[in-house]
């Protein structure tokens, strides 16, 4: 497969599992302006640290045990094995999972009493812990997919939860003006709903016998990645436990809305690792040494322009949405977008350069490099929040991605050179550093001349990047080609 090749393939898999696996999360962002006008930000805040510890303990009640599911399948194929393992794995993550719930709902009160004093447990952590018990079934629905490949029923089962989801939050959120109590009720009925929908589609996968062996494998699968979730959990969200510890709700709810502006490269940063991952296993097995270097390097190159240039919109255009689209109590995070856009930009690198980690299957070093930008992340935060309010916890963050994409350099170089063109590397650095403190500066009471002035802004400095990254043909013949093969099919479908 020739290199502009890999980089189109590359481009198509990055649309096609951000708009099949991240629906939820894109329209969450398109319904950014909503959240804002009905949920002050102390609200928005307190729906944050809520969505947090529910993730976390979400880590907790699967113990990995889900993954295993995909990797054992490829064992087992479509044999009564599979469904012994699939039954097993069931049993085993719904005990898991009822018996953190039942301890977090006897500790949570005191918890939330000592460091979220602002943050009511009851009724949003009860809706949140009954919430995350009922994700188990389409999270276990979601690893069978993925085994036996059926992306197109993975694309509309995400769009079905995503317009469930969006219809039943507008009801309670603007119809009942339920606030954050709407939303987090609205993520349980969603989740009781297709929990029933993934029941139904995997009954039969559901009709094995539970066996202790299969346990213990799928422990020992699974259980040594559970430190690599924990720390990507800290690396993204820790710091707003600290900052609503420290500081206030409010603060958090800035940060949170934020961090949802600057989403969409989250999202790639997501869809470009499941993408490229196989891509770049393939390179490894069938290349020489020098060819895949070569491959990987030309792909990275066109991804840091690519990045950097998101980093850019963001910190310029992004801020401008968050002044002028969103309510006017959010208008304090509109210089954390440029900064969250940064730190989804070193992950975006370091997603690359971990690649070669997980061939190597060395994956205990990801755990390590996750805890220890976690650390990281929580130090700043700790020292500088209360002096810098949510500042400090963007920053953080970005501190953490630098680490991370650091230390994964570091390991990854021991088996492979890095496929980092310097050339790119400064050129996406410097610009996206430079958007993130120009943008500030350009902001403005008045809408028009605030949009004009930051679009402007965006403009040059992407041409810039390009330009003295070298990367402009790459890019135009890249986005030609994928546009090109979209017309083409939908021509065809016609």
């Amino acid at each position: 497969m020739s290199t502009s090749n890999a980089r189109g393939g590359l481009l198509r898999a990055v649309v096609n599992y951000g708009l099949g696996s991240y629906v939820p999360q894109l329209v969450n962002f398109l319904l950014l302006p909503v959240y804002t006008h009905f949920m002050p930000p102390a609200e928005q805040g307190a729906l944050e640290i809520c969505v947090t510890a529910q993730t976390l303990l979400v880590i907790g009640m699967r113990l990995g045990l889900p993954g295993s599911v995909t990797r054992f399948y490829y064992d087992h194929k479509e044999t009564p094995a599979l469904k012994d393992q699939v039954t097993t794995v069931a049993l085993a993550v719904v005990a898991s999972s009822a018996l953190m719930t039942t301890v977090a709902m006897l500790l949570g009160p005191l918890l939330f009493a000592r460091w979220f004093p602002d943050v009511p447990f009851h009724p949003l952590m009860d809706l949140a812990l009954t919430s995350a018990f009922f994700q188990a079934a389409p999270d276990l629905q979601r690893r069978l997919i993925e085994a036996r490949q059926r992306s197109g029923f993975a694309a509309k089962l995400a769009a079905a939860f995503a317009l469930t989801n969006t219809a039943i939050t507008m009801t309670l959120l603007v119809g009942f003006h339920m606030g954050a109590r709407g939303v987090l009720t609205s993520s349980l009925v969603t989740g009781v709903l297709f929990a029933v929908v993934a029941w139904w589609n995997h009954r039969s996968d559901l009709r094995g016998h539970f066996q202790m062996k299969l346990l213990i494998d799928s422990l020992h699968y699974g259980l040594p990645l559970v430190p690599h979730h924990a720390g990507a959990w800290a690396q993204q969200f820790v710091g707003r436990w600290v900052l609503g510890a420290v500081t206030t709700a409010a603060a958090v709810g800035h940060l949170g809305v934020a961090a949802r502006v600057a989403s969409p490269l989250m999202i790639v940063t997501g869809a470009f690792a499941t993408g490229y991952s196989p891509l770049y296993f393939g390179w490894r097995s069938d290349l020489s040494k020098s060819e895949a270097l070569l491959a990987a390097r030309r792909v990275l190159r066109v991804l840091m322009s690519l990045g950097g240039i998101a980093v850019v919109g963001a910190a310029t255009l992004g801020g401008s949405v968050v002044r002028h689209v969103l309510a006017p109590s959010y208008a304090d995070a509109a210089p954390l977008v440029g900064l969250l856009a940064a730190a989804a930009f070193g992950h975006l690198i370091y997603s690359a350069v971990a690649a070669e980690i997980f061939y190597s299957k060395a994956t205990a070093r990801i755990s390590v490099t996750f805890l220890t930008a976690s650390a990281v992340n929580l130090t700043v935060v700790w020292l500088f929040a209360r002096q810098y309010g949510a500042v400090a916890a963007a920053l953080a963050q970005l501190a953490g991605a630098v680490v991370s994409l650091a230390l994964s350099c570091g390991m990854a170089v021991s088996t492979f050179p890095l496929p980092l063109e310097p050339r790119s590397l400064v050129a996406s650095v410097v610009v996206a550093g430079t958007s993130c403190v120009l943008a500030p500066r350009l902001a403005s009471s008045n809408a028009a001349i605030d949009v004009l002035q930051n679009a402007f802004a965006c403009v040059v400095l992407g041409l810039a990047l390009v330009t003295v990254a070298g990367t402009h043909r790459e890019l135009g013949h890249d986005l030609r080609s994928l546009v090109g093969r979209r017309l083409r099919r939908a021509r065809t479908s016609a």
